[in-house]
């Protein structure tokens, strides 16, 4: 993907020949459950890079389908070649076929590298499945520690600063002394959500 000014003659650097353009990354942990395909947008399958004037927003769609009835969580990585930290968008479910869409902004000059991430997400599926539990007057004890391990798990893998919170999540989540009511407010935070985000 290239991003110019408008008084760039659109000429091609050394740097974009190794610039695809467009990656699709899936954790080959889940193939061949989970598929990303007819990304958009693509000049001849990702083989040239597109181009866009610096402060255009890329609209990006494709389709991601999945077997199973676990939720699916999709964004947008998006970097100048050369940086090695991504700008992380989200791309938002539509009942067309399958089909998420997002966009990101091309916020400087040069050569850019966008990749599609797509995962099924534990978490999600768990807090709608405690939700419906909940909802049909079940005991949902079983699943307030379900829950709790999947925070557990995340914990081990996250940064520094969010290992504290996330074990203190799940600290309540499995201590039965805590009313219930805590717990289900922990479980449905707003706070826990975004600690809980990205493949677990």
């Amino acid at each position: 993907m290239c991003a110019e000014s408008p008084r760039l003659d659109g000429s091609r650097g050394a740097a974009e020949n190794t610039a695809l353009g467009v990656f699709i990354r899936m954790n080959v942990l889940s193939l061949p459950r989970l598929v990303i395909e007819q990304v958009t947008p693509l000049v001849d399958g990702g083989r040239y890079p597109i181009k866009r004037l610096v402060a255009d927003r890329i609209d990006v769609t494709a389709v991601i389908y999945k077997d199973g009835h676990e939720l699916i969580t999709a964004r947008i990585l998006s970097r100048l070649v050369g940086q090695e930290d991504f700008h992380s968008d989200p791309l938002e479910y539509s009942f067309e076929a399958d089909r998420w869409y997002g966009s990101f902004e091309v916020a400087r000059v040069g050569n850019w590298d966008m990749i599609i991430e797509a995962w099924p997400d534990l978490f999600r599926t768990w807090r709608r499945d405690l939700e419906k539990r909940i909802e049909a007057g079940q005991d949902v004890r079983p699943e307030l520690l379900e829950g709790a391990s999947l925070v557990r798990k995340r914990a081990l893998i996250a940064a520094e600063k969010d290992k504290e919170p996330l074990e203190n999540a799940a600290r309540v989540l499995s201590d039965e002394k805590v009313g219930e009511e805590t717990r289900r407010r922990v479980a449905f935070s707003k706070t826990l959500l975004d600690l809980m985000y990205g493949p677990l």
